[in-house]
């Protein structure tokens, strides 16, 4: 389901945007807690924040706005992913690091490739698995209560 989709039914996103958001704010919130560098915090509550604008704010309400804000939140979120293995001791091992650099590449790429390569649509759901695959295993990992430092 997508606003273009959806058209003037596009605020019915309001909901995924929002879940979005708070997965988001929920990895930032729990890094937090674990002493996290404040860049990765910042970066990750900024993508919180732009994905709940988006959701506020709908393609037909100002496209230039939401994907401004769309855009901004798939930045910060790429930039967490990979600032990620570098900052936090816990997620340093090779395999969190693939993990991590690979939801990225793959999100960066879906990104690049659409509209020219892939399907507009394609390309964003693409974007989005892996955003929501890496925020799962982020999330998961870190609401176990492992000691991250």
């Amino acid at each position: 389901m997508s606003e273009l989709a959806l058209g003037q039914g596009g605020g019915l996103m309001l909901p995924a945007f929002l879940a979005l958001s708070g997965a988001i704010a929920a990895a930032s919130a729990q890094l937090r807690q674990e002493r996290a560098a404040l860049t990765l915090i910042v970066l990750l509550s900024v993508a919180a924040s732009c994905f709940a604008g988006a959701g506020l704010i709908t393609l037909e309400g100002s496209a230039e706005i939401h994907i401004f804000f769309v855009a901004a939140a798939f930045v910060c979120c790429g930039l967490s992913m990979y600032l990620l293995p570098q900052q936090i001791t816990a997620f340093s091992a090779p395999l969190w690091r693939l993990l991590s650099w690979s939801a990225a590449i793959v999100m960066a790429g879906a990104t690049a490739l659409g509209g020219n390569y892939l399907a507009s649509g394609i390309a964003q759901r693409l974007a989005a698995a892996a955003l929501l695959s890496w925020l799962l295993i982020i999330n998961g990992r870190l609401s176990r209560g492992r000691q991250l430092n």
